[in-house]
């Protein structure tokens, strides 16, 4: 390979912040997935990207698992 092969990684810490909090769920890991490797997307082209991959999810397991499944905790 020639070239600049080096690129800007996205690093998510997920911790207990406090004692109640919200727990991070499959949806929003997916929701990171967006920005993954193009920090740049605006919210409307993160928004369409995560409708996508709920689509296939939905279309691989149907509606209700697949909101489960995105609903369930990390």
């Amino acid at each position: 390979m020639q070239g600049e092969r080096a690129r800007p990684i996205q690093m998510l810490i997920w911790y207990p912040a406090r004692k109640g909090g919200e727990p991070v769920r499959y949806g929003d890991y997916v929701r990171t997935e967006a920005t993954d490797e193009a920090f740049d997307r605006t919210a409307a082209q993160v928004e369409a990207q995560v409708a996508t991959v709920r689509k296939e999810i939905e279309t691989r397991l149907g509606a209700a698992p697949a909101a489960a499944m995105l609903a369930q905790r990390m």
